[in-house]
């Protein structure tokens, strides 16, 4: 193996070992930016399911905090308006007044239907009144088809078997699906936060989960948060007595209608103020307007639109008016305290089935209600489909790809878990795959990344055209040392071996003595053209002052260089052949170029020519073709040609044809290179052309004018 092979090999080495580092490096780095990037897009996701979870328990909180300000007696159809409070249980007796409730038309399109398990163990439904009360519902209040569709809810829902759900005991909050309530969760927050700590933070396992725990209690706490405010929307009205009762004197005369519309409204309000806490809105005029009474003092018939509407609105006051009973005074009715506990959601599976797809659960809110030691339960049917897609709908900007999942078991949640739940009913919120964040091909890492790329291409590209060049010029001066060595040495032989012998007298004869100095004079000569080439071609690759030489016609320039390359010719037995264009007396185009470096040009061809143009055609041609603006001579023999892998090669210096270095001809290899090295300082051209029935044409271009 050559030491340019072991230093190109020892090169390739180290590149490739750079070249595996740097990939490794790219490698990291862009691992290192993917993983930002999943983390940013992990961390924009949590914060997109923190606002859905707020947004989804805010929504829903509404919905609590309505159904738990609604008074008990809302859940049957109509209700005597005189003991809404006390003896709800007794018979309708003759001469109550019964006040529609505002769910017998229904409620919320989120709400498919309201009922009440009382305390016989009948399922009924505020929506589907029974008997004369049904007659009183359709003639005055609702369409028939509502009631229809009420009843099959109804049934529907006593086919689930919801008995037992009812009677179980109802938990602390809204969301009972999971097992992980608030005060266990400011437990483990004060655990996290301890952990924290100085003291605990020398553990190095505390160490390595300090961020998980860190978002651990960020999510445990804002669950304990979403938790508080569903307690608080949904919290139960304790202990409520009964409001005044409105009564009539024994024999007292009846009041107009006007005032005693303008009573019951104020009685509405006091006791809308006492249930809810907070002043009522006082009813809009044209409530009472619509109402109509008869001379007694009772609720008389109306159209049945008018009567529907006003039902809706006394309703919305969210406390009984006896309209249409006589009113004189005001007295206490009899005690009896209540008691409403808060709404707790329960997930009931078809009977039957222990583990039913997830689609078929119905969602139910329940309370518990207690009224002179009796126990009823009351509670709504949720439309759990249009409930998701309304609540879906609420955070399809942040989550379009999110579903809702039922939690129907009662199971301990983990940490994890509790930041996907919901804390007002039991869902787990399933927020689909991360966003996908826009891949910049364009950032500061890529940037580095592709510059040092580039850097240590470009560093790898120099140290090989420097290494290849040294090597190269190792190489020649190599061939120039063994080329130069063999040329010298034949003339240098031959010029000591004869110069001594006439030194010393030992050639007598004087022809002989002739023929040696002919001799000697020959070999000087060639040395003498040695020396020359090689000190010609390193004056090519030195800068030096341009000068112009003076303008000289072709033909002139030509004339000059003819006797010398008509004896190179002769010397090598070939016949040159003149074939020069007419010039005319101009001259042809003058040339701004030096005529001993064309002469030389010129000289070199030709004798290339001469030593390698062995066949039976000893014709030599010098050819001589004007174009517009150039000078061109050609330099043809009928020699074996050259080779197309030898064209570029002897170009090269101290380079000859493959064929030629097995021949005896004395040569440096410089001829070509030399000469196309002159002719481009000429602003000229040297190639090597074919034609038919040549062997090798060389031609050189000049520019003239």
């Amino acid at each position: 193996m050559t030491s340019s092979r072991r230093m190109f090999l020892a090169f390739a080495a180290a590149l490739a070992g750079i070249a595996l580092a740097m990939g490794w490096v790219t490698w990291q780095a862009i691992e290192l930016e993917r993983r930002e990037r999943e983390a940013r897009a992990e961390s924009q996701q949590q914060e997109s399911i923190r606002l859905s979870l707020w947004r989804m328990d805010s929504l829903l909180t509404a919905i609590l905090a309505r159904e738990s300000a609604r008074p008990y007696f809302e859940f049957q159809p109509f209700y005597p308006a005189q003991r809404a409070y006390t003896r709800m249980f007794e018979p309708v007796q003759p001469g109550e007044v019964l006040v529609p409730s505002p769910l017998l038309a229904g409620g919320d399109d989120l709400v498919r239907l309201y009922f009440q398990l009382n305390p016989d163990g009948r399922l009924t439904s505020p929506q589907s009144p029974a008997g004369n009360m049904r007659d009183l519902a359709e003639s005055a209040y609702v369409e028939p088809d509502s009631i229809i569709r009420a009843e099959a809810h109804l049934e529907a829902l006593s086919s689930l078997g919801i008995s037992a759900h009812l009677e179980q005991p109802a938990p602390s909050s809204a969301g009972r699906g999971h097992a992980f309530n608030r005060r266990e969760l400011e437990s483990e927050h004060r655990d996290q936060s301890l952990a924290s700590t100085p003291q605990y933070a020398q553990s190095p396992q505390v160490q390595q989960s300090q961020s998980l725990e860190s978002q651990t209690a960020q999510t445990t706490e804002e669950y304990a948060a979403r938790q508080r405010q569903a307690e608080l929307s949904n919290r139960p009205q304790s202990r409520i007595s009964p409001p005044a009762q409105i009564v009539r004197a024994p024999g007292s005369p009846p009041r107009p209608a006007a005032d005693s519309a303008a009573d019951d409204r104020q009685a509405a309000e006091k006791s809308a103020e006492r249930i809810a806490g907070k002043p009522a809105e006082p009813p809009e005029e044209k409530v009472i307007d619509k109402l109509a009474f008869d001379q007694s003092g009772r609720f008389a018939a109306a159209r049945k639109d008018t009567l529907k509407e006003a039902g809706q609105q006394i309703g919305a006051l969210q406390a009984p008016i006896a309209l249409g009973q006589p009113l004189d005074t005001l007295a206490s009715a009899p005690g009896g305290d209540l008691e409403q506990g808060p709404f707790h959601a329960v997930w009931v599976r078809p009977p039957g089935q222990t583990a039913p797809p997830r689609s078929d659960l119905e969602l139910l809110l329940i309370r518990r209600v207690e009224l002179q030691s009796q126990e009823l339960h009351q509670g709504l049917w949720l439309d759990w489909p249009a409930v998701r897609e309304r609540l879906l709908a609420s955070v399809s900007d942040l989550l379009p790809q999110a579903r809702l999942e039922p939690i129907p078991e009662t199971r301990p949640a983990s940490p994890d878990e509790v930041g996907r739940l919901l804390a007002t009913i039991p869902v787990r919120l399933v927020p689909g795959p991360p966003p996908r964040l826009p891949v910049s091909w364009w950032t500061p890492r890529r940037a580095t990344l592709l510059l040092s790329w580039i850097a240590m291409i470009g560093a790898g590209l120099t140290v090989f055209s420097v290494l290849r060049a040294s090597i190269a010029l190792s190489e020649r001066r190599g061939r120039f040392v063994s080329a130069v060595t063999h040329e010298l040495r034949t003339p240098l032989t031959t010029f000591c071996l004869y110069s001594q012998m006439l030194a010393d007298g030992m050639v007598t004869d004087e022809e002989a003595r002739r023929q040696y100095l002919t001799t000697l004079k020959s070999e000087s000569r060639r040395l003498a053209r040695v020396v020359e080439d090689v000190l010609d071609y390193a004056r090519l690759s030195r800068p030096k002052p341009r000068r112009r030489p003076d303008p000289i016609p072709a033909a002139d320039l030509l004339a000059q260089c003819l006797p010398e390359l008509r004896r190179r010719a002769q010397r090598a037995s070939l016949d040159l052949v003149e074939e020069t264009a007419d010039l005319g007396p101009s001259g042809g185009p003058r040339l701004t170029a030096d005529a001993r470096s064309v002469e030389r040009i010129l000289l070199n061809l030709v004798d290339n020519a001469c030593k390698y143009a062995d066949g039976p055609d000893r014709r030599l041609h010098l050819r001589t073709r004007i174009e517009p603006g150039r000078v061109i001579f050609q330099v043809a023999d009928h020699g074996p040609g050259i080779p197309d892998g030898d064209a570029a090669r002897i170009f090269h210096p101290f380079e000859r044809g493959r064929s030629a270095e097995h021949q005896s001809e004395p040569g440096l290899g410089l001829g070509l290179a030399l000469s196309r090295g002159l002719a481009a300082e000429l602003g000229g051209e040297l190639r090597l052309i074919r034609a038919e029935g040549f062997g090798a044409i060389f031609e050189l271009s000049l520019p003239g004018r």
